[in-house]
């Protein structure tokens, strides 16, 4: 897909170009999953939003669209080439071991930072090594951005 200057950027009047959509996953579709998510699907993508409650989903699968559907975050790591992972940076660990083999080689987003205050101490220990370096060991096998 290409872009025209301005679409990341939120200026208006910038549209995508659609050469060929991309199957994006959304581990945690709350205020950053959903937000970003509602942009790819803006932008011509198929999504497939994931919660432990995928019920709850139903107005925001509505709102991203024919091209997005919801369930559980084992069928968003399935699903997608590409894989958003919205969720409090404690629950990485966990998103890592029970995906590990549906996100091995995929491009994986973590959106996630390290707070002490919210995810205890293993936020500390991120901070000391460096969010991007703990992440990568949270997720191996992936091609992480961060």
């Amino acid at each position: 897909m290409v872009l025209v200057p301005g679409l990341l950027h939120g200026r208006l009047g910038a549209t995508p170009v659609r050469r060929g959509a991309l199957r994006i996953g959304t581990i945690g579709a709350g205020n950053i999953g959903g937000s970003v998510g509602l942009k790819w699907a803006e932008a011509g993508h198929e999504l497939f939003f994931s919660s432990r409650n995928p019920a709850e989903l139903t107005d925001l699968v509505q709102r991203a669209g024919t091209r997005a559907r919801a369930g559980l975050p084992a069928e968003a790591a399935a699903f997608g080439d590409i894989v958003l992972i919205a969720v409090p940076y404690a629950a990485l660990p966990q998103v890592g071991r029970d995906y590990e083999s549906l996100l091995r080689g995929k491009v994986v987003i973590d959106c996630a930072n390290p707070y002490p205050g919210r995810d205890g101490p293993m936020a500390t220990e991120a901070l000391q090594k460096g969010s991007g370096v703990a992440s990568a060991e949270y997720l191996p096998g992936v091609r992480l951005v961060r």
